[in-house]
């Protein structure tokens, strides 16, 4: 009897514990879904400690296959590099001097935050023409020999693709040369840090001349 007992705790238990994993599982494939329900109704004590974790219940579940890093693509390296150099001139230049060069933490982030807008505008550009319809019509182009219209409307299009790779490279171009001068003007600021040249106005004006830059090529 006592055994009856137990089987039938360990089920509803492990029954609830099946329910509350598909439930907070909703954006794993359904396959894996099912096998996690499978598995909590069978071994209920191992999943259900990482319920019952606050971190767990304020956030849903995740599959591990699923996560989305943060892209690490040449363009996120080199954002990256640049905010890392200039942050730490900026903190070496705040500590020496109260100069007005010294921009808020809240420019600061506007500046990086537009650098990231254009790089995600760019990666957008590239899923776009990645496309198989636009990579197969750039290699087979179109036939002449069709009718008069069909092959204008053709060639109008090979004109449109060829002008959204020619959009996506200067925009490319503008970034990385907005963050080659951002990572220039960092070793201006160490230099007045130990030369006292540039002045410190002279310095702030160049801050500011390359900080409304960045927002102009957004």
């Amino acid at each position: 009897m006592n055994l009856s007992i137990t089987a039938i705790f360990y089920g509803l238990v492990g029954a609830s514990v099946s329910v509350a994993l598909f439930l907070n599982d909703a954006t794993c494939p359904r396959h894996e879904r099912w096998f996690r329900v499978l598995t909590g109704f069978l071994f209920w004590p191992i999943f259900l400690p990482l319920l019952l974790k606050p971190a767990t219940l304020a956030t849903p579940h995740e599959c591990p296959a699923d996560k989305l890093a943060a892209p690490a693509d040449e363009m996120a390296v080199r954002i990256g590099q640049a905010e890392n150099e200039l942050n730490l001139a900026l903190r070496s230049l705040a500590a020496d001097t109260n100069s007005s060069a010294v921009p808020g933490p809240d420019r600061l982030g506007e500046m990086h935050a537009a650098w990231h807008r254009q790089a995600e505008r760019i990666r957008e550009l590239d899923r776009l023409l990645a496309q198989p319809a636009f990579v197969d019509s750039a290699v087979v182009g179109f036939d002449s020999s069709a009718p008069e219209l069909v092959a204008h409307s053709e060639q109008t299009r090979q004109q449109n693709l060829a002008r959204l790779r020619e959009i996506r490279q200067q925009m490319h171009q503008r970034l990385l040369e907005t963050l080659a001068g951002v990572r220039e003007l960092v070793t201006r600021i160490h230099l007045a840090k130990y030369t006292g040249t540039p002045a410190p106005s002279e310095l702030a004006t160049q801050i500011t001349s390359v900080m409304a830059g960045s927002a102009e090529r957004t």
